[in-house]
């Protein structure tokens, strides 16, 4: 019983501290800039995969998979990198930002696999990764793979997508 209350008090002190973050103007906020899309394939219910190469983008070696059975039909997938602002009150900006759209699918039955490329060498403390909603806020995105041998981080996605990752501070 001890643990669980002192669960939920933890719980409710991390939703306060988040929503006072949320609520001030510290809060992490992303500045829309031009999208260039890098790479475009026709994927269906077999599933694909796409690779950002020669690019000369900062998302080169980005790599989206799709696995079978999560698309109902063929769309066209598109990836492009987004040249916006990102405005943080810790941790440091990866200077990339995704745009990943699945066409018309309006959400994946699967997650689709979105691998990044990132830099080991900035930090000690770990890549975490958000979505940019609308109005330029982020939420949380669920880290599913992090290899700091290869410097790649996995996130898993049901949706289309603007994303970033962020070298927190340790």
């Amino acid at each position: 019983m001890r643990k669980i209350c002192a669960l939920l008090s933890l719980l409710v002190l991390i939703g306060g501290i988040m929503a006072q973050a949320g609520a001030s103007d510290q809060a992490a906020h992303f500045t829309f800039g031009t999208t260039r899309f890098l790479a475009k394939k026709s994927i269906g219910p077999q599933g694909g995969r796409m690779e950002i190469r020669g690019s000369g983008s900062p998302l080169e070696g980005m790599i989206l998979e799709i696995p079978a059975g999560a698309l109902d039909q063929e769309v066209i997938v598109r990836v492009g990198c987004n040249d916006g602002t990102l405005s943080l009150p810790s941790g440091a900006p990866s200077g990339m930002v995704a745009v990943i759209e699945f066409g018309q699918a309006p959400s994946l039955a699967q997650p689709a696999t979105i691998t990044v490329p990132f830099d080991a060498k900035k930090t000690g403390g770990p890549v975490q990764g958000y979505t940019i909603n609308d109005q330029g806020g982020l939420d949380l995105l669920m880290l599913a793979r992090l290899d700091r041998t290869a410097g790649q981080a996995a996130f898993h996605a049901f949706r289309s997508l603007t994303m970033t990752w962020v070298y927190l501070e340790m």
